[in-house]
């Protein structure tokens, strides 16, 4: 495990064994502007570039923050590109019993029609890694 990145807010790692980039997101994130979010976003996006993970990890169980649908357009034109753009095949979020959070990640991420990468949701960490590192479906 390499730490690349780490704030009162996030933490991200790469996992060069499982091909996986992995972000935790702390409770503090609740205090947040849109500007860090986006500040802390591009590190996760820089840690895609530099690593070129084929699998994404985002605990976002202690993410506490809600996503303006402002801030989930410019996730869709700043961030999400950087998924196709280098290859990374699948997605998983951890996500807290928190209904009102679960639904703002989802919001973010359906903001994107275009990627292709797979993304699903889960309570269990044990789960989100047991579905990360299962072959990639390919549909045609």
């Amino acid at each position: 495990m390499f730490d690349f990145y780490k704030s009162a807010n996030i933490s991200i790692q790469f996992y060069e064994e499982n091909s996986l980039l992995r972000a935790n997101w702390f409770p503090e994130s609740e205090e947040m502007t849109e500007e860090v979010l986006k500040k802390e976003l591009l590190y996760w996006a820089n840690g895609i570039k530099q690593f070129l993970p084929t699998r994404l990890l985002v605990d976002s169980r202690q993410f506490i923050f809600t996503i303006s649908p402002s801030m989930q357009i410019w996730m869709a034109e700043n961030i999400y590109p950087f998924y196709t753009k280098n290859e990374v095949k699948k997605q998983a979020f951890l996500v807290s019993h928190d209904f009102i959070a679960r639904i703002s990640i989802m919001q973010g991420v359906q903001e994107v029609g275009s990627i292709i990468t797979e993304s699903q949701y889960f309570v269990l960490e044990k789960e989100a890694f047991s579905w990360l590192l299962k072959e990639v479906n390919h549909t045609s």
